[in-house]
């Protein structure tokens, strides 16, 4: 985007900018939500299936794991793997260190992942407000294609403010610099300034998650692309306006 174009943006309407900001954010999100859904739509009937005739019934609330069967229950995953099951108090390290083929281990109240040489793990206190079956678990899984819509319809509108936040905060940053250099220009033109400056940013963002979803430091290529559009857009926009 030109430095120069700037100057027309500073001064549409905060109405326009902010269309404009939500067709953005729908135009990137849309297609980075599609390339999730159809990578982890095969995964999720394959584990559906195995819930359904591999797991025994469960009940987790209030952050913990209730499981009705003896333990330790070990499911062959099929490719070598396995998915451990066991609530009798242990740590998953010690569970890992019994069983050095489990990529999958289940504990009273944590989930440990281990897929392509990374490991993860989730704590059930994180969901200490849920509440859910085995039932629940396949009827999800089995509907997951309508998840996934309202998940996009329910996140557009937190990205959407997520992003203007974003577009507010850097806005206070070159109004404080548009003060050092002299411009007149004023707080409202370099908020539309920055609505803009999230273009490319948030276009490269959306594209990298949908390409290189495991790109090291994504957080670093947006903010840097941002913080660069930034200074292009005060250059354009304040061309003409310095009073000092």
């Amino acid at each position: 985007m030109r430095p120069a174009a700037y100057r027309g943006f500073a001064y549409q309407s905060t109405g326009k900018a902010l269309g404009y900001l939500a067709w953005l954010v729908l135009l990137v999100s849309i297609p980075s939500f599609i390339y999730i859904y159809q990578d982890m739509s095969p995964g999720t009937t394959k584990l559906a299936n195995q819930i359904k005739q591999d797991w025994p019934d469960f009940t987790l609330t209030r952050g913990r794991l209730e499981v009705n069967a003896p333990m330790p229950v070990i499911i062959d995953n099929g490719d070598g793997s396995l998915t451990i099951i066991d609530t009798r108090g242990k740590d998953y390290p010690a569970i890992v260190q019994a069983f050095p083929s489990a990529n999958f281990v289940i504990t009273q109240d944590q989930i440990f992942q281990r897929r392509g040489g990374q490991s993860r793990v989730v704590d059930f206190m994180s969901l200490k407000f849920v509440t859910f079956t085995k039932q629940t678990l396949i009827f999800c899984m089995d509907h997951f294609a309508w998840l996934a819509v309202v998940t996009i319809i329910g996140a557009f509108p937190f990205l959407y403010l997520f992003k203007l936040l974003e577009a507010a905060l850097a806005a206070l940053l070159v109004l404080l610099i548009g003060l050092i250099i002299g411009t007149d220009l004023e707080y409202s033109h370099f908020f539309r300034i920055s609505i803009y400056a999230l273009t490319t940013p948030f276009i490269a963002q959306g594209l990298q998650k949908a390409m290189l979803p495991n790109f090291a430091y994504p957080g670093i290529l947006f903010y840097s692309l941002f913080v660069i559009y930034l200074i292009l857009g005060l250059r354009g926009a304040a061309r003409g306006h310095i009073v000092l």
